[in-house]
């Protein structure tokens, strides 16, 4: 291993015809992916700018669903190594799973 983590493709899409915010749209779709499995532990997001700009959406609409996910404990953010996807205990990911059902 190299230590160069390159970013993954992170499929969202914003719908301007949905009624929730995007930034709510953002949050739920990241959570989801993390919640499945598609986004393992450890896995490195984009930057709050990186994710706006490929979302055409503003800075502050990206950092609102980023700083919510870290407060539910979903991703982490590390000064000078990025925004990653936290470390679930199972019995606190069974309980969100259950949670969304």
């Amino acid at each position: 291993m190299n230590g160069v983590s390159t970013q993954p493709h992170v499929p969202l899409h914003l719908s301007m015809d949905d009624p929730e915010p995007m930034y709510r749209q953002i949050e739920s779709q990241l959570r989801g992916f993390i919640l499945s499995g598609v986004l393992q532990p450890g896995t490195r997001l984009p930057t709050i700018r990186a994710l706006a700009h490929d979302l055409s959406c503003s800075v502050i609409t990206t950092r609102r669903a980023y700083e919510d996910l870290e407060r539910d404990g979903f991703i982490r953010t590390r000064v000078g190594r990025g925004t990653l996807v936290a470390e679930i205990p199972e019995e606190k990911m069974s309980a969100y799973r259950r949670e969304e059902v």
